[in-house]
């Protein structure tokens, strides 16, 4: 390759990259031993923790087979893409943050093209458009928002874990947050939990907001879709070793193996296991000798929200503005343009719902989803007789098989959940991102591997 300045530009950042992600794993599988009875590793679960996991395992020299029980690899990641039109959306997880670097840096390293998403949100409330130019925090609540970060910062453990005693709703109702002002924010934040703040803990909601108020706060999404991550993962893991369709039902162990059957009847054998599946359906598997008491409540008393994602491409799309984000009080809480063929003259919009509004999908066939469609989006111009709804695929979250909701959610009154939830059991270790310090996002599965690596 001829050496230009260009070259030498990417082939460095790569090298570095590299030399990063190196130090991160060699901090974290500093413990696993190097003799050769412990090169053969299972992982249950394909969504982004489970892959992480496998390659960094594969890279270390382990042997691995992933075992996944849907028919599709991903979990909680799902690039939808319209065959015809080309234009695609996500109907899971779909925005990086800037201050997310660990998931900044692993796509760098992999290859995987990201760029920048402005999002300027705009209203509509009680029948009325509000402009982007219009909407903002009450200047009284962010300055309750910012003191409230700044304090955290300063808290003891001991004051944190009485903090967490407290739903998110009450501590900001208890700080000065008005009652129309909370509505507002219920509404913005319900779409980071998939429920009210009312089952969040004050806790959970001002470490993530400390966050979200964080000068990193831009906003990247993946070229190509979410999914060119996922696929990434499986280049260099190899096909041959994901098996899907096998959903797991009992793990059983001694001092020498884990042993790890399939509903089809596999039987898959290893030195060690790091199981990513959720807490929501972690108790569903038969285990031997069987999970401790501690384990078993913690992954009982761990939530998840409710949140229904949905594509809906149109033609003649003229009436979609291409910068819309748009937040409402109706069913359908976040409308947002994701993708605009112009030579077809198509459109997509993301359609959202969350908590018990995304139960009302639940029964809907496909002919109500539209009706529901039709009626909302009258409000931003939608002439259903000049606008054809040409595609329309939707995920209830809370309803998808070995799923059972979007992200984990931390109620008042859990503060030391997690460290069961990451404790190992004899040869088999957990992730994903209901085990992260901060969980609920795509960088929350790569610490929550990092952290399940280090205990080997």
């Amino acid at each position: 390759m001829k050496i230009n300045r260009k070259n030498f530009i990417r082939s460095s950042a790569a090298f570095l990259g590299t030399l990063y992600l190196n130090q991160l794993f060699a901090e974290s599988t500093q413990k696993i031993p190097n003799s050769s009875k412990r090169k053969s590793a299972l992982v249950i679960g394909s969504g982004l923790s489970g892959l992480y996991a496998a390659h960094l395992l594969q890279n270390s020299g382990y042997k691995v087979k992933v075992i996944e029980a849907r028919n599709r690899i991903g979990g909680r990641i799902y690039t939808f893409q319209d065959k015809r039109s080309s234009t695609m959306g996500e109907l899971g997880a779909e925005f990086i943050y800037g201050y997310q670097e660990h998931l900044l840096k692993l796509c760098e390293v992999l290859g995987v093209k990201i760029y920048e998403h402005s999002i300027e949100t705009s209203m509509f409330l009680n029948g009325k458009y509000i402009p982007f130019n219009e909407v903002g925090e009450n200047p009284r609540t962010h300055k309750i928002l910012v003191k409230v970060t700044e304090m955290y910062t300063k808290m003891s453990d001991e004051q944190k874990e009485g903090l967490d005693k407290l739903s998110a709703a009450n501590y900001l109702s208890y700080q000065g947050v008005d009652k129309k002002e909370l509505f507002l924010l219920e509404l913005k934040y319900s779409l980071y939990y998939g429920e009210s703040l009312r089952h969040v803990s004050a806790n959970d909601f001002i470490q993530a907001l400390a966050k979200i108020y964080n000068k990193k706060n831009k906003i990247f999404k993946i070229n190509g879709g979410t999914d060119s991550l996922l696929k990434a993962f499986v280049t260099h893991i190899g096909k041959q070793n994901i098996k899907v369709n096998n959903p797991v039902v009992s793990i059983t162990q001694n001092k020498d193996k884990v042993s790890v059957k399939t509903k089809k009847g596999k039987e898959y054998k290893a030195d060690i296991c790091i199981c990513t599946v959720p807490s929501s359906v972690m108790n569903q598997i038969q285990w031997s000798p069987d999970l401790t008491k501690e384990k078993k409540i913690a992954n009982l008393q761990v939530k998840y929200g409710r949140i229904t994602k949905i594509f809906s491409q149109f033609n003649n799309a003229d009436w979609i503005n291409k910068n819309w984000h748009i937040l409402t009080d109706r069913l359908l809480q976040y409308v947002y343009a994701t993708d605009i063929n112009t030579s077809l003259n198509t459109g997509v919009l993301t359609l959202v719902s969350t908590g018990d509004k995304s139960d009302l999908f639940t029964s809907l066939d496909e002919w109500g989803l539209r009706t529901v469609l039709y009626s909302n989006l009258r409000n931003f111009n939608y002439n259903p007789t000049t606008s054809k709804l040409e595609q329309i695929q939707w995920v209830n979250w809370q309803h998808e098989p070995f799923i059972k909701g979007s992200y984990s959610i931390f109620s008042p009154g859990m503060y030391y959940v997690k460290e069961h939830l990451q404790k190992p059991f004899g040869r088999v270790f957990f992730a994903g991102e209901h085990i992260a310090k901060e969980s609920g996002s795509m960088e929350s599965c790569l610490l929550s591997v990092l952290n399940a690596v280090k205990q080997i």
